[in-house]
Parts: structure tokens; C-alpha cells; sequence
């Protein structure tokens, strides 16, 4: 990554990380065998955070993307009952949920009518996300609420040296220049590898540590005498087919026995709208219910995520220091609305879209639903303006299809309505349409 791509690489990094970077350079950099090292680590590591830093969070703010489901994804029956959610008698009962908190989850940036909707690209109808179905009469409404455990510099540098004697075979299991550092109470390990190939950071705080391996080559990263190959054009069970091995290799040198895997493609721009991004998840469906009906993982997982667009490949695998569930945690139950009222709602417009610019949505020609061409449950979670996670609540997600692109990808429009009762809905929609 080179000039203009690199600086603009840079503008997606978050300051902090920007000054803990710098001063990781200064302080390495006073030692006189170790300065061009350094700043290849410098750069390794902005160009690692870039990519595993862009938030794979919830499908509900994410632009121009189709998911798919592949073995023990959000697509498969989960009963014949259709119940996801375990009774739980700590949680407290809500008849209804207000439309401002339904709206915080799609950030400051809404608009009224059947035009807010986002696009949303898949090879076939099959590919599109819908999550999974459910027939309870209460939804729980789920918060996030991150552990404060002490940090484990031993636990980390143990948890590292796995990582990299598993999966980078290139480094020989030798640890490259590095230095464990702790700011913010978060701790740190920046590297790159002796030959510039493969750059690996670890990374801990209290809820959970990460690892993961980036490199500028994706043909060269191997595990075990495995090499990684990603057919962009293949379908997600031949893709998940074709890294059989692989995956098998891969869990069991990091010690973890997950049955499910899902497969996501995210979509670039352009009129052709061609697959950008390819990320394959391996987890365990069964941790936590939000694992069936949101796009990423919720609980601990491994991926290998090629991105095209630049050529390379990261394998990452997070880690929750807590409990296998992470820290969404069951907040109330409320009361859900049948299909039919929901609707009733996308008719009159009361819909979410996950859109990020008014303006944006201003330039879209209205669809019309009331045709529209699939339907699923599935749930949003909101964020923090510093991206943290903060609650999820469930959503019809409802799919029209409005053309195909160049490249013969299909062109949807998407969007939500709260499967909870909300209370508030005609005042909140009213004072949209005023601001705008």
C-alpha cells in the first residue's frame, strides 16, 4: 500500500491508536540496531489496524453489503418450534420499547418514509441475510457490557507464540522485534516478521484478547502445509469446502473446536459492484443466540478474511477472556408484533434503513414493499460514537428487489421495521419529516 491509498488508509484509524503507535516508534527507535525494524513494524501495524479495525459489526450499518450463510449460519432451522431464546427468569418484562431508542441504533442520520433503505448486492436470492426465524411471542432486547479483568502480559505472550507457530509458518515460530506495551488499559504486541511478508499483532484487554496475522501476499500464508485459496467467484459451500483442511489444521493448533462456519461478502463500489471483501467465520452457533440472527459472530471465533481490493489476507482469532457468550447479556423481554402489523408499518413508512447521510437518502428514488420479495428476524447493534457495542433489538428486515448490477450481482433494497411494539412512532416520524 503505497501514497495515496496508504494516507487514506490512515484517515480510518482512530487517534489513540495513531499516538500509541508513535510513541512505540520513539521509544524503539533509540536503539541503534533496531530503527529500520521499527519502522516497518510502525507501518505494519497501521496497515494491520486499517483492516482488522474496520468494524465487522452489525449488518444494520454497514453499506452495500450481502451476507450469506453457510454451515450453521443465521440461514438454518433452528427447531421445529422456532425457539432461539432460552426462558430466562431474570429478565424484566416490557410491553414496548421507545422509538428514540430504536432510532439510536442507526446513529444520528434518519429519514422518513419508504425511501430510507440501504442497497444491498447478492449473486442470488439465497445469499441475502434474513437470520432466522422464531416464534416467540417476547423478544429480548440484549446489552453489551465489557469485563474489567486485569490484564495478563504472561497469558498474551503465551497465547501469541501459539498463534504464530501455528499458522505462520514463514516465521518459523521466531519471534520478530517486538515490544508489549500497555496504554489505556489495553496491552499491545506490534511486529514484523524478518521477511516483510507477515505482519502479526495481539492485543488484550479486559473482555477479550485478539490475534491476528495480515499479509501483503495471501498466496504465501499457509497452515500447517495447507495453502489458503479463495475462489471469489465460488458459492459459499464450495468456498467452506475448499478450506476444509484448512480449517481443521487452523482450530486445532489454536485449540478450539467450533461446528458452525459463515460466510460474508461485502460489495465495493463502482457500477459493476463487485465483491470486495470475502470473510469466512468459524464459531459455535449454540453460544449465544444472537450468533443466528446478526452477521458477525457474537461469540468467540476464528476468520480468514480476504480483501481483494488490496491483496491481502488476515486470519484473526478473538477471544473472550469472560465467558464463551462475550458480554451480550439478555436485558428485558418485550412484547413482538406479528408479521402482519409490521407491514402495516413498512406501508405507512415507519421503517429504518441503517442509512449514514440524509442527503444520501434524499437522492434515492422511493420503493415501494408492498411487493417486496423476502423477508427475515434478524437483530441490530447499536454503537457508541467509539464503536463500542451497546444494546441489540430484533428487526423484519424486508428485501425488494430493484435491478441487477454489471457484474450480474442482483440489486436489493433493504429495510427495517422494530419486530418489538415501540411506543412514540407517529411523534418521532413526524419530527423527522420536519428536519428535513
Amino acid at each position: 500500500m503505497r501514497g495515496k491509498k496508504f494516507i487514506d488508509a490512515m484517515g480510518y484509524l482512530d487517534d489513540r491508536h495513531l499516538e500509541r503507535y508513535v510513541g512505540i516508534e520513539e521509544r524503539l527507535a533509540r536503539r541503534p540496531r533496531a530503527v529500520h525494524r521499527v519502522r516497518l513494524a510502525a507501518i505494519a501495524a497501521c496497515i494491520l489496524l486499517f483492516f482488522v479495525s474496520i468494524p465487522i459489526i452489525s449488518f444494520g450499518i454497514m453499506f452495500g453489503s450481502g451476507f450469506g450463510a453457510g454451515e450453521g449460519g443465521p440461514n438454518q432451522n433452528v427447531g421445529a418450534d422456532g425457539v432461539i431464546f432460552p426462558p430466562s427468569s431474570e429478565s424484566v418484562l416490557s410491553e414496548s420499547v421507545s422509538a428514540e431508542e430504536v432510532a439510536a441504533l442507526f446513529g444520528d442520520a434518519k429519514s422518513d418514509g419508504t425511501s430510507s433503505y440501504t442497497v444491498v448486492y447478492a449473486p442470488s436470492p439465497e445469499l441475502l441475510w434474513s437470520g432466522a426465524g422464531s416464534s416467540e411471542t417476547r423478544l429480548p432486547i440484549y446489552s453489551y457490557t465489557q469485563s474489567t479483568l486485569p490484564l495478563d502480559r504472561e497469558a498474551l505472550s503465551a497465547e501469541l507464540g501459539r498463534f504464530i507457530g501455528s499458522i505462520s509458518s514463514e516465521l518459523g515460530g521466531v519471534f520478530p522485534e517486538h515490544e508489549l506495551v500497555e496504554s489505556e488499559g489495553e496491552l499491545g504486541s506490534y511486529f514484523v516478521s524478518s521477511d516483510g511478508v507477515l505482519r502479526v499483532i495481539a492485543s488484550q484487554n479486559g473482555g477479550e484478547s485478539e490475534l491476528a496475522v495480515l499479509s501483503q501476499s495471501p498466496s504465501l500464508v499457509r497452515v500447517g502445509d495447507n495453502p489458503i485459496t479463495i475462489d471469489p467467484d465460488a458459492n459459499d459451500a464450495s468456498l467452506l469446502a475448499s478450506l476444509t483442511s484448512v480449517r481443521a489444521e487452523l482450530l486445532r493448533a489454536l485449540g478450539v473446536s467450533f461446528d458452525s462456519s459463515r460466510v460474508v461478502r461485502s460489495y465495493g463500489g463502482g457500477a459493476g459492484r463487485d465483491v470486495r471483501r470475502i470473510t469466512v467465520f468459524y464459531y459455535d452457533a449454540s453460544a449465544h443466540p444472537l450468533n443466528y440472527l446478526c452477521e458477525t459472530p457474537v461469540s468467540d471465533f476464528v476468520s480468514i478474511e480476504l480483501d481483494l481490493e488490496r491483496d491481502s489476507l488476515c486470519i484473526r482469532y478473538r477471544e473472550s477472556r469472560a465467558s464463551a457468550a462475550r458480554e451480550y447479556t439478555e436485558r428485558a423481554r418485550c412484547k413482538r408484533i406479528g408479521l402482519d402489523a409490521a407491514e402495516a408499518l413498512l406501508e405507512r413508512g415507519y421503517v429504518f434503513g441503517g442509512h449514514s447521510c440524509p442527503l444520501c437518502m434524499e437522492s434515492q428514488d422511493a420503493v415501494d414493499f408492498s411487493e417486496y420479495d423476502r423477508v427475515g428476524l434478524v437483530y441490530i447493534v447499536g454503537r457508541d460514537v467509539s464503536g463500542r457495542p451497546t444494546e441489540a433489538l430484533p428487526f423484519y428486515v424486508f428485501y425488494k428487489r430493484i435491478g441487477v448490477a454489471e457484474n450480474g450481482n442482483h440489486i436489493y433494497a433493504r429495510t427495517y421495521v422494530c419486530a418489538l411494539e415501540v411506543s412514540g412512532l407517529d411523534e418521532y416520524f413526524a419530527a423527522q419529516s420536519s428536519e428535513h
